[in-house]
């Protein structure tokens, strides 16, 4: 856990300046001394304020060490932040009475307390309240790095979930377009030749596309569009060339960054989604909209459920390259998916 700021050089080096600077002010307004600080700045009291400010944010910080150290639990209970904060309150009240008790002593050379007895209970109430604020502040400041520190590490699982989906989706391989294709390719082989050639090519670049972006996060639109004409080019030949595509994309956008393989496979979502014949063609337009790439087609749906999971795994993949959802539409006898472009800055790419 990240250490309190109560921890840092500076502050130990300039909050019990501060604080003793302060506190000698105020107990000479509460004696009705106060024209001494007017006579002399630099009385030798002041200095004792000083030195004993010190000693008790450095006891406190020690003992909140100890505590940590003897009784790692302490700050999970209600007992164990009580008996800390009473050990430190005590610790400062008698550290403060000890060394005023040892100045007038020891310093000034009185022989009794008696006549102090009002200093002493000032300075021990005084530095009895500061220990307090102390202490409470250092468990306000454990909370919330202990608070801050939960969210992080709930942002690192989050996002090392959305990693591991993403790479699952770049490197998924459909095993249904592959059988599909291999069973066609069978037919064409013994009736046409030449178009069974083309098919094979078709079919490798559609697979080395996929196998080629595995390690890669980002694809330019322009190669990303390419790849779906590959895999328009087999499913029709499923369909026999019921499939079209209207494609409506300004050549501007084409440099604009999508997660691999998400033309080619909306695709196949679309088309495996929707009845086509010779009678009912399938036409998929391509457009761009506010920083959309959108799929729009009309709607034909098979009897057979949808299936989601292609569009579950795209939202999560795009999760984590834009603030922008991933949307799915059905209005007026249409159906459209709305993927965002992403925008990647240099230094992302550096």
């Amino acid at each position: 856990m990240k250490k309190s700021f109560l921890y840092n050089t500076a502050f130990r080096l300039v909050a019990p300046v501060f604080h003793g600077v302060v506190l000698y002010i105020l107990v000479l307004m509460i004696s009705g001394q106060l024209s001494v600080l007017v006579e002399s700045y630099f009385s030798s009291e002041l200095y004792v304020c000083l030195i004993l400010s010190f000693l008790v944010f450095e006891s406190n910080r020690l003992s909140d060490l100890l505590f940590r150290k003897w009784s790692p639990k302490s700050l999970e209970s209600i007992w164990g932040m009580a008996a800390q904060l009473l050990v430190n309150t005590g610790i400062s009240v008698l550290l403060a009475i000890s060394v005023l008790a040892a100045y007038f002593f020891y310093v000034l050379g009185f022989t009794s307390l008696d006549p102090f007895g009002t200093e002493l209970m000032t300075f021990g109430i005084g530095y009895g309240v500061t220990s307090m604020l102390y202490t409470m502040i250092y468990f306000s400041s454990h909370y919330l790095s202990a608070r801050n520190e939960t969210q992080l590490e709930s942002e690192i699982i989050q996002k090392e979930s959305v990693l591991n989906d993403l790479h699952n989706y770049l490197n998924e391989v459909n095993p249904s377009l592959l059988y599909s294709g291999l069973e066609s390719l069978i037919s064409l082989v013994h009736h046409e030749p030449q178009d069974a050639e083309d098919f094979i090519d078709r079919l490798s670049l559609v697979y080395r596309y996929i196998l080629s972006n595995k390690s890669n996060e980002l694809i330019d639109l322009k190669s990303d569009l390419k790849a779906g004409s590959n895999i328009l080019f087999l499913f029709n030949e499923f369909h026999n060339g019921q499939i079209i595509i209207d494609n409506k994309i300004p050549d501007h956008t084409l440099d604009s960054q999508v997660v691999p393989g998400t033309t080619p496979r909306l695709i196949e979502f679309i088309i495996n989604k929707t009845i086509i014949s010779r009678y009912q063609p399938l036409t998929i337009r391509l457009e761009i909209e506010e920083g959309y790439i959108v799929f729009a087609y009309k709607l034909n749906d098979r009897l057979m459920p949808d299936d989601q999971n292609l569009l579950h795994s795209l939202e999560r993949a795009y999760e984590f390259f834009s603030e922008k959802p991933v949307v799915h539409i059905k209005a007026y006898g249409e159906g459209y998916i709305k993927i965002p472009l992403v925008v990647v800055h240099d230094e992302i790419l550096a």
